[in-house]
């Protein structure tokens, strides 16, 4: 195998690390109303084995698998367009057409399947930043932590800021009533069209509320991407004991850092305005970037060591089709949760929940490289090309 391509290798298991752990997070979203996933106790039991699938949601996975994709979202972006700059093509024009039709993905994602997409913020962000990539990556890393001290600010300055009457509403809607909650899951375990009506309105909501932190989030994250490819960390240039040095340092950081969140969450009893734009929120912030270094340096460490080897092969394969995979869990999520299909909306405790979780892992990882063994793309990969270059790509390996 050639170093080239234990490069690639490597950085497709790490976006098939990063899509296999969002999944964690994103199946409270699928199974329990809107309000629990900053607020775990307004629904379903929160005790014993429960609190600690929370505990270790919050603490390992929470924000920290969207921070990973960012940053492979900037990186893949400076790979993407020196690949076409290098045969002497713009990189523009293919990189808005590929942009576009990732805005239409996720678009369709939001509406018809699922509120919590984030393919329509990363196609926004990426055309945005498309222009500062070719900035040298001190420049870009610079920029790039400059936005992210920028994020928590705008929410604690909102915080701080906001009329009394006006928190109360945003208090209120992170708390609803018994009535609200039952109205939220009577729609879910209805039709297709009943569940449409609200996601409709929780779509909305999330894309608007994330030009408010979480744009400026995924830009800072994006830019470091960019500038950590260049430097080495995200293409596996750096040597073995960098990573591990870098893997010590930021999970010195980063776990105390998660821990104290989800102690501060449990005090206040999860008051959702400190969850939201509180100490909570701003520790689990700074933790999220931190345990996104240390996920990184520890796959990079994998991949350039011989330890298991079918894992790393398999991890590669999931990534490689990691839009698929992403839809997939969404349509797979729905169809176990929402009320047209089998209707086991809020009914799944966090112990299951977990359970449903491990089963993606496995399906996941073991279809996957099934399919690529037979196909050159994952389907959805397949269409986004053929769409992106106007003409239908080879599908068969």
């Amino acid at each position: 195998m050639t170093v080239s391509h234990q490069r690639v290798l490597a950085i497709d298991g790490l976006r098939g690390f990063a899509v296999l752990g969002i999944f964690m997070m994103n199946v409270q979203a699928f199974g329990m109303v809107q309000a629990a996933y900053l607020n775990p106790a307004i629904q379903l039991d929160l005790s014993g084995l429960n609190f600690w699938i929370w505990w270790i949601g919050h603490v390992l996975f929470d924000q920290k698998f969207m921070a990973l994709f960012s940053l492979l979202f900037g990186s893949s972006l400076v790979l993407l367009t020196a690949k076409q700059t290098d045969v002497g093509a713009r990189a523009w024009p293919l990189y808005y057409r590929r942009t576009f039709w990732l805005f239409l993905i996720g678009l369709i994602h939001a509406y018809l399947i699922w509120y919590g997409d984030v393919l329509v913020l990363y196609a926004v962000v990426g055309a945005l930043i498309f222009w500062l990539r070719s900035l040298g990556p001190g420049v870009q890393l610079g920029l790039g932590l400059a936005l992210l001290t920028l994020a928590p600010l705008i929410m604690l300055v909102i915080g701080a800021l906001l009329p009394p009457a006006e928190m109360a509403d945003v208090a209120g809607s992170l708390t609803p009533s018994f009535q609200q909650i039952q109205a939220e899951v009577a729609a879910y375990q209805g039709t297709w069209t009943q569940a449409f009506a609200v996601r409709v309105s929780s779509a909305l909501d999330m894309q608007l509320g994330s030009l408010f932190g979480l744009f400026w989030r995924t830009a800072g994250l994006m830019l470091i991407g960019m500038a950590f490819y260049k430097m080495g960390l995200v293409s596996g240039q750096l040597p073995f004991k960098a990573y591990r040095r870098f893997a010590i340092i930021s999970v010195g950081v980063g776990l105390p850092l998660s821990v104290a969140s989800a102690y501060v969450g449990q005090i206040v009893q999860w008051n959702p305005l400190v969850m939201v734009f509180g100490l909570a929120q701003l520790l689990n912030y700074l933790g999220s970037l931190a345990l996104a270094l240390t996920y990184l340096c520890l796959i990079m460490m994998l991949y350039k060591s011989d330890w298991l080897g079918g894992v790393k092969m398999r991890l590669a394969a999931v990534g490689r089709m990691a839009l698929s995979n992403y839809i997939l869990q969404s349509l797979l999520a729905t169809l176990f949760f929402y009320g047209f299909a089998l209707g086991y909306f809020s009914q799944i405790e966090r112990w299951g929940q977990a359970l449903l979780v491990l089963a993606m892992w496995v399906l996941q990882l073991t279809l996957s490289p099934l399919w690529m063994r037979h196909f050159r793309y994952g389907p959805l990969e397949w269409l986004w090309r053929s769409l992106t270059l106007g003409h239908l790509q080879k599908f068969r390996a």
